[in-house]
């Protein structure tokens, strides 16, 4: 249990820094768009795990803003990745008798903060901006209608995923909308983005999905591992959780 609590306060030391040197990141699009990846990787996989750990991480007492020196990098979240794969295969493998803590509300506010920062669509920095208010304040906010900010397929990707994660699963934002309604999952996304996949089995965790309905679900994290092979911990620990489900 303490390999465990040393895990999160890793991952927590991984994520708490200054912003990076937005500006310069922001002239060249490729960096930026992986910034924007790399942090979505995360969000969903802290998810992911406060469903596992039964929502407990965004019920915990605020903290105070860490003062430190540090500025966060690619490699500060892409380690954080691999520590929170680890932690998630062994809650679902060896469940613990203790629950340890991690500051999410104030985590994943941080990062929404800074992906809105990147962001140059003024209506999904908007969006990021009030789902970091929030979840950090644990009162869903108000957000106008999605079907009122048109299409495109990385537009409508980008909708989809943020509907699912800061309307559905982190109840930070309520639409003015049926928003899930109006948005559809195009299956090629899967193939594109792993945050796709992690957001669709942490809703089926948290829905209580059917045998056959996580029987389709693994299936296709099956399918998409040769394109996404970061996402194998995951669909092993995801076997394994939904087993416990059915």
């Amino acid at each position: 249990m303490a390999e465990g609590k040393a895990e999160l306060v890793t991952i927590s030391n991984l994520l708490f820094g200054n912003d990076p040197d937005i500006e310069d990141i922001r002239k060249d699009r490729l960096r930026t768009g992986l910034w924007m990846m790399t942090i979505e990787a995360v969000e969903a996989r802290l998810l992911l795990a406060n469903i596992l750990h039964d929502g407990a991480w965004l019920s915990g007492p605020r903290i105070p803003k860490r003062q430190t020196d540090k500025k966060l990098s690619l490699a500060d979240l892409q380690q954080a990745i691999m520590l929170l794969d680890s932690h998630i295969i062994k809650h679902v493998s060896y469940p613990p008798t203790k629950q340890h803590h991690l500051p999410l509300r104030e985590l994943y506010s941080s990062l929404l903060s800074l992906k809105a920062k990147f962001c140059g669509d003024p209506a999904i920095k908007l969006l990021l901006n009030k789902a970091s208010d929030g979840i950090m304040d644990q009162t869903p906010v108000s957000f106008p209608k999605v079907s009122a900010y048109g299409k495109g397929k990385t537009r409508e990707l980008s909708w989809y995923k943020y509907v699912s994660m800061y309307g559905a699963l982190l109840n930070a934002v309520e639409f003015k909308d049926d928003a899930l309604n109006n948005l559809s999952l195009d299956h090629s996304w899967l193939k594109e983005d792993e945050s796709v996949i992690i957001i669709l089995y942490a809703y089926a965790l948290k829905s209580g999905a059917s045998a056959e309905q996580w029987k389709r679900l693994l299936a296709t994290g099956e399918k998409i591992v040769p394109s996404l092979p970061n996402l194998t911990a995951i669909n092993t620990a995801m076997r394994t959780a939904s087993g416990s489900q059915m």
